[in-house]
């Protein structure tokens, strides 16, 4: 199993545009308007006047989060919000989402709710003036230039029906520099182009996957009976739950504890199983360690035990 934090805080080069105008000081809003500061949205709750010079980030009573910002939404592991290409700058929605930022030496990058025909990522050491390496996934296959045997590739779902999304993960060679990721429009969907996160960093292994792995679904689904009796049900998010069992070598035991302690409760990727056969593909998510179990003992190997929880 391989986890990994959120690597990327910014771009440094992005075609995505916002939804909402930027907030700018000296500008009256009324109840109602929207606009962006820092990387989200903001809904004004009371009337501010010509006068204010209070961004929303430090205005709390006056207004309240909507969401991540389109250009940070794939980035952000708070919630699961989505950066789509309805609005990019250059005006050509054929562009799809480009993005770029500072590579220093990750060793993973994954994308989850996905909807795409193509997705580019290229790798520079020179602000590409050059192009090290390029990985094109297109279409449920995928092509990478050298190692073909040491590159694994992480899908469910397809994109061969409108509104399917797909997550994918791909280990990656650590180097310096800077990486490109283009995400082309669907085909089938409309022209959209749509990412709910891409996380990108350094991974921590986290032993091998045993079998028996336990998984489960919670409905967050809101059920209420009107006075007739009539069920009326506000659908939300299925979240996925599952529990498994890992094994590392005794050695490596302490070290693994001193990584999981700063990351429980924190947002991260968790790679249920990494190796190129896994039957555990639907293991890829962005959640939690609710709960971790391990022991040092007198034997070569040692067994450890994750309660996951996906974020919603």
């Amino acid at each position: 199993m391989l986890l990994s934090k959120q690597g990327v805080a910014q771009y440094t080069s992005t075609n995505i545009s916002e939804s909402y105008p930027d907030w700018v000081a000296l500008t009256a809003y009324v109840i109602g308007d929207i606009v962006r500061d820092g990387n989200f949205y903001w809904k004004c709750t009371t009337p501010i006047d010509i006068t204010n010079t209070i961004p929303p980030t430090k205005a709390l009573t006056k207004w309240a989060t909507v969401r991540a910002s389109n250009r940070y939404a794939m980035l952000d592991t708070s919630s699961l919000t989505y950066t789509d290409n309805q609005h990019n700058t250059s005006g050509d929605p054929t562009e799809g989402i480009i993005v770029e930022f500072d590579n220093p030496r990750f060793d993973i990058i994954a994308f989850g709710y996905v909807i795409t025909s193509q997705i580019i990522i290229e790798f520079s050491s020179d602000d590409f003036v050059t192009i090290d390496e390029t990985i094109t996934i297109n279409n449920n296959s995928w092509v990478s230039p050298t190692n073909e045997a040491n590159w694994y590739d992480y899908y469910y779902g397809t994109f061969q029906e409108a509104g399917e999304t797909y997550s994918f993960y791909q280990e990656i060679i650590p180097r310096s520099g800077k990486i490109r990721v283009t995400i082309l429009p669907s085909d089938i969907d409309n022209g959209l182009a749509q990412c709910g996160y891409m996380i990108t960093g350094n991974s921590i292994y986290a032993g091998d996957t045993q079998d028996n792995v336990k998984i489960s679904f919670k409905d967050w689904s809101n059920r209420e009976y009107d006075d007739f009796g009539t069920l009326k049900v506000l659908k939300r998010n299925v979240q996925q739950n599952f529990q498994l069992q890992t094994v590392v070598d005794n050695s490596y035991s302490v070290q693994l504890f001193k990584k999981i302690k700063p990351i429980l409760s924190t947002p991260i990727l968790i790679v249920g199983d990494e190796s190129k056969d896994s039957i555990f593909e639907n293991l890829l998510m962005l959640g939690t360690i609710q709960k971790f179990d391990g022991g040092v003992q007198n034997s070569p190997k040692n067994f450890t035990s994750f309660k996951l929880e996906e974020l919603i």
